[in-house]
């Protein structure tokens, strides 16, 4: 039996190097790898997806009661961050005029909370942002089947034509 004392040392493992996303070439030419696949969400900075969650419900309309995805509190869960972060984000944004905000009535709510809509610039950031970044601004809809097609009404004396 072999003492502690005898004991073979433990093997060394050679440490390998980060990985580092950018590498250099042989012509001292810079690469940089693509950052990995994953949802385009993931890669928005938080103020263009705040600009793009509003865009995606629309206009407010004038002394309407809001929606509750339009307070600091309801775009803290559409954008997966907390709402202090998003706080900072909705008070800069205001403060460049991309958005408005206006005390209201809110949907199922007792309480008059801050509600933020896009002003006109803001709708024009927002299409430049989802061309740029590549996002969808209107929200998916369930595909139309053919039992939802409602055919539509003929004219006196034609017959409608049943669609395809």
């Amino acid at each position: 039996m072999a003492t502690s004392a005898e004991a073979e040392p433990p093997l060394a493992v050679p440490r390998q190097a980060p990985v580092v996303l950018v590498r250099e070439a042989a012509t001292a030419e810079r690469i940089v790898d693509p950052p990995p696949p994953g949802p385009v969400a993931d890669l928005l900075r938080l103020s263009e997806r705040v600009v793009i969650q509003l865009a995606r419900l629309g206009r407010l309309e004038p002394d309407a009661p809001a929606q509750r995805e339009r307070t600091q509190q309801g775009l803290a869960e559409a954008t997966s961050s907390n709402q202090s972060a998003v706080s900072k984000v909705l008070r800069r944004l205001v403060a460049a005029e991309v958005i408005s905000e206006d005390r209201r009535h809110i949907v199922d709510s007792s309480q008059r909370m801050k509600a933020y809509a896009l002003t006109r610039k803001g709708e024009l950031l927002a299409r430049e942002v989802a061309r740029r970044r590549h996002v969808d601004l209107l929200p998916s809809r369930a595909p139309v089947t053919p039992a939802a097609r409602v055919a539509p009404k003929s004219a006196p004396g034609r017959t409608a034509v049943p669609p395809p």
